[in-house]
């Protein structure tokens, strides 16, 4: 647990909150313009809606699942990259792929694939940034801290419409946002290493993502199946969850 005089600086505020920004400017602006213009010129008059549909809606059951398997993962990171930190490098790198995938698809398979790979990858630094929180910051500055994250969402909401309608709705929106979302999440990544903690009970004992997990795994990323098999949801957990 973090302590009371581990107070995190108005710096590492502003990382996170840059994040955050990141993350949902890549998810909104796709789902507010981007992806219903391209649905339109796929599907055409008589089949954008469906297409639009199914896109959005494979996407959201990823996320579904996407969120709390990458909090385990993260809750279980030793890597010398840092703790937490290998998840927002892998998810990031695979949210970008999406992004590049939307950005030259032209047809309804290939729109699915690039939007699930955006669900699927930014929910990784989605769910460290929301770890993050309980890691680092003291129980006194959690009203602040869980504000601003907040705010950044309707930030990014905001950011992601205004980068996808600045360049009329197009596929370079994708481009504009696969360069923009890993330069603000790089900013927690210096934050978090420029004011090292050691790694929060919690962290082994599953309480970031509400799950209990066993064994020692000095990283979760390099041994996915054994960190998976000891998956065991809390009741409240799944109540939530659910």
């Amino acid at each position: 647990m973090t302590r009371p005089a581990d107070r995190v600086g108005p710096l590492w505020i502003l990382a996170l909150t840059l994040g955050v920004v990141a993350v949902f400017a890549s998810w909104f602006g796709p789902l507010q313009i981007l992806l219903p213009v391209q649905a339109d010129r796929i599907g055409g008059p008589g089949g954008r809606e469906a297409l639009l549909g199914l896109v959005v809606g494979v996407g959201a059951a990823v996320a579904l699942v996407a969120n709390p398997v990458w909090g385990l993962l993260s809750d279980r990171c030793r890597a010398g990259l840092g703790t937490r930190m290998p998840v927002v490098y892998v998810g990031t790198a695979i949210g970008v792929a999406g992004q590049v995938v939307l950005l030259t698809a032209d047809s309804g398979p290939a729109t699915v694939t690039g939007w699930v790979l955006v669900q699927l990858g930014f929910n990784g630094p989605f769910a460290v940034l929301a770890a993050l929180m309980a890691d680092r910051v003291p129980e006194e500055q959690r009203g602040v801290v869980g504000s601003l994250f907040g705010v950044g969402q309707i930030v990014g909401v905001i950011s992601g419409v205004v980068v996808a309608e600045s360049v009329g709705g197009g596929a370079t929106g994708y481009l504009v946002l696969a360069v923009l979302t890993p330069a603000l999440l790089s900013a927690i990544v210096v934050a978090n290493r420029a004011a090292p903690v050691v790694a929060p009970a919690h962290a082994v004992a599953g309480g970031g993502t509400g799950v209990e997990v066993g064994g020692t795994a000095p990283d979760a990323l390099a041994r996915p199946r054994v960190v998976l098999a000891d998956f065991r949801p809390t009741r409240q957990y799944a109540w939530a969850w659910l």
